[in-house]
């Protein structure tokens, strides 16, 4: 029975992480797209000087941002995310 309860406990942590890992990842598609389509904004709501240093940053910063969230995995997990090793399930092996 403990094994079981660890196993539901793993579980509720990898859904509550992937879920984290999702809202990261909207957050950071909209701060990229922010960055890009409306840098002087995104500028002055940081408080950052107009400068022509900043002018260039804020939109290769945003993106990165973009570049960060083409790397994320896609939403739906595999089957095979969390499952144990074969060894573990099958008594026989």
């Amino acid at each position: 029975m403990t094994q079981l309860a660890s196993r539901e406990q793993v579980q509720a942590r990898q859904d509550q992480v992937q879920r984290r890992g999702r809202e990261l990842g909207w957050m950071s598609l909209g701060l990229g797209v922010a960055q890009l389509a409306a840098p002087d904004t995104v500028r002055r709501i940081r408080g950052v000087e107009d400068s022509r240093t900043s002018r260039t940053v804020v939109p290769l910063v945003g993106i990165r941002e973009l570049i960060h969230v083409a790397g994320l995995p896609p939403c739906k997990p595999s089957a095979f995310t969390g499952a144990a090793p074969p060894a573990e399930e099958d008594p026989w092996i």
